[in-house]
C-alpha cells in the first residue's frame, strides 16, 4: 500500500480481536498510531504489542466502556483532548449539524421505509446524519 495514513491516529473499538484487531494491525501498517478501546485490558495491551512488534507504531490500549457516554467523553479526552460538549459544539460548526441523531431518529425512517408509503422507493442509501452529508444542491 502506500502508507498514505502516515501520521494519523485511529481509534478502534473491539480492537483486542477479530475485525477490530485487524482493522487495527492494517491501519497501523499504512502508517496510523492506534488507540485500541475495548472492556478486557490484559486483551488490548496483548494485541497491542503485537501489532506494534509487527508495525512498529504506537500504539495504545485503553479498557474503556463504549456503552456509556463516560466511556465515549474518555476516548475524546485522550485522544482528541476535548470534552463531549466541545465535540458537539465542533460538529455545529464545521458541519453545520444543530443536533446529534438520536435512535428514534433511525427508527422513523425504518418505520417510514417498511410501510406502504415507501413502496417505490429501492436501491438507495438514505442518509440520517441531520444534514450532515452534503449533498448535490
Amino acid at each position: 500500500m502506500t502508507n498514505e495514513l502516515n501520521g494519523k491516529v485511529a481509534v478502534i473499538s473491539g480492537g483486542s480481536r477479530g475485525n477490530g484487531k485487524a482493522i487495527a494491525h492494517s491501519l497501523a501498517a499504512e502508517g496510523c498510531d492506534i488507540l485500541l478501546v475495548g472492556r478486557t485490558e490484559t486483551d488490548l495491551v496483548d494485541s497491542a504489542a503485537q501489532i506494534n512488534s509487527a508495525t512498529g507504531r504506537r500504539i495504545e490500549a485503553k479498557s474503556i466502556d463504549l456503552r456509556t457516554e463516560a466511556g465515549c467523553e474518555a476516548v475524546l479526552t485522550a485522544r482528541a483532548g476535548i470534552t463531549a460538549d466541545e465535540f458537539k459544539q465542533q460538529l455545529v460548526d464545521k458541519h453545520g449539524v444543530r443536533r446529534l441523531g438520536q435512535p428514534e431518529d433511525v427508527a422513523a425512517l425504518l418505520a417510514f421505509l417498511c410501510s406502504p408509503m415507501a413502496r417505490h422507493i429501492q436501491g438507495v442509501a438514505i442518509a440520517v446524519d441531520g444534514g450532515g452529508t452534503k449533498g448535490l444542491f
